[in-house]
This record gives C-alpha cells, structure tokens and sequence, in this order.
C-alpha cells in the first residue's frame, strides 16, 4: 500500500505475488518428475534441450502445472478480498467491511455469494483447460476403464 497506494496496482502486486509461488514450486516440482529414462533416451538419440523440453519434462510437468493453478486461483481470489479489506476504496472485500461496519447482513452475504460464484466459475474454467491441454490423459483413463473426469 505504501509503495503502489490504494489503487488497483497494490491489489494486482499482491496477488501476482500470492500465486507466483505456488504456481512456481509446482511447475518446478512437475519438471522434476519427468522420466529419467526418457530424458535419457532423447539424450541419448542427440536430441535438443529444448526438444527434451518440450516432449518430456513440459507434459510431465502439466498436472503439477493445472494443481498449482488451482491452488493460486484460491490464493488470488482471498489476496485480492484481504488486499481490499486492507486497503480500498471499492471491489467487493471494501463491500463486505462496510456491509459488516453498517450491519447489512443482506449486502455482506450478496458479496460472499459473489465471491463463491466466482471462484467457482474460476475452477471450472482450469478444469476445462486442464481436460483440453491434457488430452492424454483422457485418453490413458478411457482406455484402462477409469473414469474420464477423474483425477
């Protein structure tokens, strides 16, 4: 706040930095699981880093990637209300304190609604990401009889 002040940047600050952290230790985690053996084929093949990359430690890394967005939608969507608690002049946390300071119960719930749909509406749009960038996955369930929209 003393940096960026009251205005939309400080929020915007303090969710990237929320969610860089989880989204970066996740993706970072997810690389690291990559096959070894695999790596070592490519390798062994003369194959690019970047192709390396790209084939083998991207898709390996992709369900670390989508749980650590998962994670960071959760964590921006409570930094931003904490951020406008703090301080604010509008958005819906500055709604929920005033509805709480004024005791209107009615407006504070209305808020909290609002803030369910959409974090609601946030999750269904990774898990539809998620089933589209990892196609494979629906393909390796369907094929061993698991269900498709399962973990």
């Amino acid at each position: 706040v003393v940096w960026f002040g009251f205005d939309l940047a400080s929020k915007v600050v303090l969710v990237g930095l929320i969610c860089f952290f989880p989204m970066f230790v996740n993706t970072v985690s997810g690389l690291k699981s990559a096959n070894p053996e695999l790596i070592d084929l490519y390798r062994a093949c003369s194959s690019p880093r970047w192709l390396i990359f790209f084939d083998v430690r991207l898709p390996s890394a992709a369900h670390s990637m989508f749980a650590g967005l998962q994670i960071a939608i959760v964590m921006a969507l409570l930094g931003a209300v904490v951020g406008e608690f703090v301080a604010a002049r509008q958005g819906l946390g500055y709604l929920i304190q005033a509805s709480a300071v004024n005791f209107d119960v009615g407006a504070m719930f209305a808020s909290i609604f609002t803030l369910s749909v959409i974090g609601i509406l946030a999750n269904g749009l990774v898990q539809f990401a998620r089933r589209k960038v990892i196609y494979w996955d629906r393909k390796t369930a369907s094929a061993a009889g698991a269900p498709v929209d399962g973990y």
